[in-house]
């Protein structure tokens, strides 16, 4: 008869239980999203605009949880030559300084307008995700989290019928883990636009923006990049929702609500648990300090932590 240590060197250990549940959820993640089906359901896809660091991960998660919503990250994410490229962005984008998108240019337009469509009816379907497929495994709404083409803004919501959330953290927060990141600002893509520009910088910019650029310390010149990065979602006048990193978490409730009736999904509280104390799926970047804060529900210290 097996005694007690037979018995547990029969039994896989935990590791190796973790890691086999881990490759089910991988396999079956890729198994869904090559074979789902999307339909377009009544309601309107999703566009947030956000930034780099500015916890859009965590509120891409919060949605995505819902039944049925396909979620494209960082679309607009093309690096000339970079091996993370996608055939689709390959065949429509064109480089951009910083990989920042900042205008469409008439003679891009069309393959622009190709690739938003094909993203928002997935029938492009590049690094997406479909968490909780519906019957059928069918997925009837689309949520597109792009953070380097703020200031098309107008242009995708003029072209596409679609609901548009701008999300933004602290400045000086957003600038400083940039900063640790070891990450370029991309002041200088937008100061090389001609077209961002002319709509929306004054001289009396320009003049600023110089002297920031020529004597400011990091905080100066990374909230001027803050700046530079949402002005065009800033000065949007349509109908939008307007959400901060620092209410998603110290104000998750009402900020939940609020997203919520704006998109009209259906589960708020499934939603609120997926922000409560749980690290989004880019927090790798984040310290080891800000995790733990995450994991114990320090909401002041992780608000505060930079």
């Amino acid at each position: 008869m097996n005694n007690d240590s037979d018995l547990k060197e029969a039994r896989p250990s935990r590791r190796f239980v973790r890691f086999r549940r881990r490759l089910k959820r991988i396999f079956r993640r890729l198994t869904i999203n090559l074979i789902f089906r999307y339909k377009q359901g009544k309601e309107l896809n999703i566009v947030v605009f956000a930034n780099r660091r500015g916890g859009s991960t965590l509120l891409a998660e919060a949605i995505n949880i819902n039944p049925g919503i396909w979620f494209v990250d960082e679309p607009f994410a093309y690096i000339e030559g970079h091996n993370s490229n996608t055939p689709q962005q390959r065949k429509f984008l064109k480089p951009k300084p910083n990989s920042i998108y900042l205008s469409v240019e008439k003679n891009e337009e069309t393959g622009i307008k190709h690739y938003v469509d094909g993203l928002l009816n997935a029938k492009l379907r590049q690094n997406g995700l479909l968490r909780r497929p519906k019957k059928l495994l069918v997925a009837d709404r689309t949520l597109l989290k792009i953070l380097n083409a703020g200031p098309l803004i107008e242009w995708i919501v003029n072209n596409f019928d679609v609901l548009p959330i701008h999300f933004l953290r602290h400045p000086g927060a957003q600038a400083l883990s940039v900063y640790r990141c070891g990450w370029e600002w991309s002041t200088p893509a937008f100061m090389q636009n001609p077209s961002f520009v002319q709509r929306f910088l004054t001289k009396e910019h320009l003049c600023l923006i110089h002297q920031i650029e020529n004597t400011g310390g990091i905080v100066e010149r990374g909230v001027l990049n803050w700046v530079l990065e949402n002005l065009a979602q800033l000065r949007y006048s349509g109908k939008i929702l307007r959400i901060s990193y620092e209410d998603l978490i110290a104000n998750t409730e009402t900020t939940i609500d609020a997203l919520a009736e704006y998109l009209n999904l259906d589960s708020k509280e499934t939603m609120k648990l997926q922000v409560l104390g749980r690290p989004s799926g880019s927090s790798g970047t984040s310290t080891k300090e800000t995790i733990a804060a995450i994991k114990n529900k320090n909401y002041s210290s992780i608000i505060s932590s930079w």
